[in-house]
């Protein structure tokens, strides 16, 4: 009679081993490309690179909340193939904005003064941002183009910062100061900002702003389109840029609280009062 043989026993991982599997809710293109990734390294780590419906039926199960519903209406073909998995994927969920920042550059050889034109893109209401600052440094919008803060940008300049050409403090570059430290960049962050005036500086100790917020505040660079359209882009000391929407709640006196957020819906679910999305254009003067 031949001896039994031993059951084999599972070695435990070593450490730095042990993988969380991945879970995916739908946030957004960020979340996206970090699931794919993710997916990817498991298939590798498992020696299943190549096994495109194995992949892809594995991915099934760390579908959670709206991105499972999503999922299950999706063509059979489309679940138990990997590779039109992802396609589907980033069609529903698209590259963020920061990924594709390139506009054309307002077709000026000299710099050019202007003023801000924001306009709520509900209602389509017009405003400017204001020359003066609220108790907090930060600045308005106003109804009366006579006192609109007057700005210069020359599209030539790398940097594409923007002068203030009449300010009512000792600041020359219009900057952006955070309420606090920011602890969940790009979509899905409820994090806001406001417009200040900065001096530039490359020197963090010698920054001076008109803003009163405790968050990072500097001067910003100021993606600049053809038609004027202005989006200020956050860069982190890692190098990541964050494009900025602008969000503005209008009072009783008719001038506007502007505010700068990564996501306007995930900051507007948590206000007391109605935001409007806003656009802010270049206006030649």
């Amino acid at each position: 009679m031949s001896a039994e043989k031993k059951p084999r026993l599972e070695k435990p991982p070593k450490l730095g081993e042990v993988h969380e599997e991945p879970v995916f809710e739908g946030k957004g293109g960020l979340e996206a490309e970090a699931f794919v990734r993710a997916i990817r390294q498991k298939a590798f780590r498992e020696g299943r690179q190549d096994a495109d419906r194995w992949i892809a039926q594995f991915a099934a199960t760390c579908f959670i909340g709206d991105a499972l519903r999503w999922h299950a209406s999706l063509d059979d073909d489309v679940q138990n193939s990997w590779k039109a998995l992802q396609r589907a994927m980033f069609t529903q969920y698209p590259a963020p904005k920061r990924r594709n920042i390139k506009r054309e550059s307002l077709p000026a050889p000299i710099p050019r003064k202007g003023r801000i034109r924001v306009q709520l893109d509900d209602t389509g209401a017009v405003a400017f941002m204001s020359r003066s600052v609220g108790r907090h440094g930060q600045y308005f919008t106003t109804n009366n183009s006579s006192n609109a803060l007057q700005v210069e940008c020359d599209p030539s300049d790398g940097s594409k910062r923007i002068k203030l050409v009449n300010p009512t403090t000792e600041h020359d570059w219009l900057g952006i100061s955070w309420d606090e430290t920011p602890t969940n960049w790009g979509l899905g962050s409820p994090c806001w900002a406001v417009v200040v005036g900065v001096n530039r500086s490359n020197r963090r100790s010698m920054l001076s702003t008109s803003s009163r917020c405790e968050g990072p505040t500097k001067a910003v660079t100021w993606d600049i389109a053809s038609d004027g359209g202005l989006v200020p882009i956050w860069e982190r000391e890692d190098g990541e840029q964050y494009p900025l929407e602008a969000t503005m709640q209008v009072s009783s006196s008719k001038t506007g609280t502007l505010v700068l957020v990564f996501d306007y819906n995930s900051f507007s679910s948590l206000q007391d009062r109605p935001y409007h999305r806003a656009r802010l254009v270049f206006e030649p003067l």
